[in-house]
């Protein structure tokens, strides 16, 4: 019964209004931004919160998607290639190119 050609997944919801089309498109774009706050926890510093109190946390937070958000402005702008980066870069490989070339 489970082998074979298919797949089969679930998705359970509440949602009684969406159409079956359009609730598995919204879960399909979560995988999105899964990705966003792999980043996020990864190269901002998300995974430890600095701090004990929550609205010291909500700054924190606030403040690094801000600098995520102009980061990826700034490498879509850039020539990552002349800086031996891509346009996928991670932050943390941007601050060690731009750092090691300041040593050097």
């Amino acid at each position: 019964m489970w082998e074979g050609e298919y797949t089969y997944r679930c998705i359970l919801t509440n949602d009684y209004t969406s159409t079956c089309q359009e609730i598995v498109e919204l879960y399909n774009l979560r995988g999105g931004k899964e990705r966003i706050f792999d980043d996020m926890s990864g190269g901002f510093g998300w995974a430890r919160l600095p701090k004990s109190f929550m609205a010291e946390n909500t700054v924190f937070l606030l403040l690094t998607a801000l600098i995520r958000n102009f980061y990826k402005f700034l490498m879509g702008r850039l020539d990552t290639k002349a800086f031996g980066l891509k346009k996928t870069s991670r932050i943390k490989a941007f601050a060690f190119k731009f750092f090691a070339s300041k040593a050097a």
